[in-house]
């Protein structure tokens, strides 16, 4: 992701993760200014209040997380700050699994701006009803 960021002239980009080994081919790639391990929902992240324009999550919402997490990234998000991610459609549903459709739009803390069905990553070789190619990307601005 930051690699795409960079390519479209972003040059203040930073990269969390919770696997030791994502941040390492994080850190080969030359693109971030800082790399930190972060187990999100269960650790603070390592910014300061109001530090970041976006933030962007990938691939991280098929488990569990704590749904404070929400408030923590808005902690770190500036005022009008945007946090983009995609989910899959089964824990982006009206049944909301894990709660995190309505920590987002039931909080006074964020305003949704877009939600669209799109490909993620082409056609898929499983017929598993567990995995989709279609996702749910939305982006939300901290109020």
């Amino acid at each position: 992701v930051g690699e795409e960021f960079q390519a479209i002239g972003y040059e203040n980009i930073d990269a969390s993760d919770m696997s030791v080994t994502s941040l390492e081919i994080a850190k080969q790639k030359g693109v971030y200014k800082h790399v930190f391990r972060c187990c999100m929902g269960e650790e603070r992240i390592e910014a300061e209040d109001n530090t970041y324009d976006a933030i962007t999550v990938v691939g991280c919402w098929s488990i569990p997380i704590k749904v404070d997490v929400f408030r923590e990234m808005n902690r770190v998000l500036k005022k009008g700050g945007y946090l983009v991610s995609c989910f899959r459609p089964d824990v982006w549903s009206e049944r909301d699994i894990y709660g995190y459709r309505g920590a987002l739009n039931d909080s006074n803390l964020w305003v949704k701006i877009s939600e669209e069905m799109r490909q993620y990553h082409g056609q898929l070789a499983t017929q598993d009803a567990h995995y989709s190619s279609y996702w749910h990307f939305v982006v939300y601005q901290k109020c």
